[in-house]
């Protein structure tokens, strides 16, 4: 059900879609929501900031002034979540403007130390041009660093893949008005035989990098490094993957012949999954991992493209990375630096599941996709589907297991436009949609990615996380003991009933 209020919002009218879906949990609304005092949304358009001040420190000792001075705060970063992760109901804090530059580079130890403003685009211009890489890139590098990692974020293949992996070190302004460190070799991992969680000697460091902003703001990350390497990128329309017993094989065939391989599809309905483009990505000469043999003439009966594409048929190639070899700076992501507009009219979602059962997901995926209504899969972009490596932070969708990531691109035309919240009906769409989705990948595991859209209740997703969640809210409480960095997101998906320290005064920080 669908309820259209109007309201008056700073000496304009404003009309507001508050989406009562009764079959979510009320989280879900919070996508959608009038602003307090500021007009600030996310990349996307689908979130309103609840924010009454947005705060841009200078330095290290600036920021924990502003973070003592808050009763509540996060930090936020490109904007590019879709979900209320990075919210606040008083002050967000931006790195980007005066923290986001490079601090060091150690060649002899293969690391560098960034601040925590600083975007992936900056990083590899950076590292590429005194012969240096990253083992893997997201999709747009025009996302900061620390926010990527914070939400277990993702390139693509079995090597690399995990961006919160590349991190060895991070420094966190608390919520207890300290800077701490927490390093990746410091305390050795211990599980307990039992639940398969951690115990004994724990290391905080596995729960600290992918902690979605919990812990405090991340100030700065040490992350390793390779040496260059040259990446050939070969892009192929229009191949049918058949469902079925055979489809693991293939996909698992397909998906490691290459250093990163991406397939897209709309889903379109039939016996076979129809993929409207697949990328592969190339090691040509990286001495960090296996090379791949470079772009073949044809690839499962498709011909290999000599124009450039975009992965959506609506997109323009330009803003994309081009086919052919060049520095993995400008191959491994799907966007070039700068081409994305300022602001995107869409909202993204993603599912995680295990590698091992991949082939069952894909295939239920086509059925229900193929039998969803038109005017749901009409609202539908492109989904891409990648091969993720698995990792050991206890946040992280991948956490000891390889997974594949089903990442949907919906339509969503501006909430705000001239000003004014306008009423739209795609967002009831896509939700739809998701319910159908979550309930066809459920029996494969699916985790969500915290920065994307997702109807998944509460309860379900701490289930998931069971094994981990006592241990990272026991780090929460001692990083953030006041909950100053807890918002609703937070409160209602990762934090224990546990009381809160009261803060009576600054004396206690």
């Amino acid at each position: 059900m669908v309820i259209f209020l109007s309201t008056q919002v700073h000496g304009f009218k404003a009309v507001l879609c508050f989406l009562v879906l009764f079959s979510l949990n009320s989280t879900s609304l919070a996508y959608f929501r009038l602003p307090k005092t500021l007009q600030l949304t996310n990349w996307g358009g689908n979130l309103v900031f609840n924010a009454t001040k947005v705060k841009t420190p200078w330095n290290t000792q600036h920021l924990l002034e502003i973070v003592k001075g808050a009763s509540k705060i996060h930090a936020v970063g490109s904007k590019h979540s879709f979900s209320p992760v990075a919210d606040s109901s008083e002050v967000l804090v931006s790195l980007r403007e005066h923290m986001a530059g490079i601090l060091s580079l150690d060649e002899d130890r293969q690391r560098v130390v960034i601040q925590g403003g600083c975007t992936y685009a900056v990083l590899a211009a950076h590292l590429q041009s005194r012969g240096w890489a990253l083992g893997n890139l997201p999709s747009i590098p025009d996302v900061t660093v620390a926010g990527a990692v914070a939400t277990g974020s993702h390139g693509a293949g079995r090597i690399g893949s995990s961006l919160p992996s590349q991190v060895t070190a991070l420094q966190i302004v608390t919520g207890r008005g300290t800077v701490e460190m927490y390093r990746e070799s410091e305390v050795a991992f211990e599980e307990d035989e039992e639940s398969g969680g951690p115990s004994g000697r724990v290391s905080q460091f596995e729960g600290a990098v992918v902690a979605v902003g919990a812990l405090g703001v991340v100030e700065s990350l040490e992350l390793r490094i390779v040496p260059s390497f040259q990446v050939e990128q070969c892009k192929y329309r229009n191949i049918q993957l058949p469902t079925g017993p055979n489809l693991q094989t293939i996909f698992e065939d397909l998906m490691l012949s290459a250093y990163s391989v991406s397939l897209f599809t709309i889903w379109a309905p039939g016996p076979s999954v129809t993929l409207s483009s697949v990328w592969a990505k190339h090691n040509i000469n990286g001495t960090h991992a296996p090379i791949t043999k470079g772009c073949e003439s044809k690839l499962l009966g498709s011909d290999l493209l000599q124009d450039d594409i975009h992965m959506g048929e609506w997109g323009d190639p330009s803003v994309c990375t081009q086919g052919g070899r060049g520095a993995w700076n400008v191959k491994l992501s799907h966007f070039l630096p700068n081409a994305l507009a300022a602001d995107g009219n869409e909202v993204q979602s993603e599912y995680f599941v295990s590698l091992s059962s991949v082939g069952s997901a894909m295939s239920a995926m086509q059925v229900a996709m193929s039998t969803m209504l038109p005017e749901l899969r009409g609202t539908l972009r492109t989904c891409e589907i990648r091969i993720v490596e698995a990792d050991r932070h206890w946040l992280s969708p991948c956490f000891r297991r390889e997974c594949v990531a089903f990442h949907f691109t919906w339509h969503l035309p501006r909430l705000l436009q001239e000003g004014a919240l306008l009423p739209d009906q795609t967002l009831p769409l896509i939700l739809n949609a998701l319910e159908i989705i979550e309930t066809t990948l459920a029996p494969f595991d699916m985790l969500p990615h915290w920065g994307k859209v997702f109807v998944t209740p509460p309860d379900s997703l701490r289930r998931s996380y069971a094994k981990n969640l006592p241990a990272f809210n026991l780090l929460m409480r001692h990083s953030d003991p006041y909950g100053k960095f807890r918002n609703d997101f937070i409160t209602s998906y990762l934090a224990d009933n546990v009381p809160l320290r009261e803060l009576r005064d600054e004396t206690e920080l």
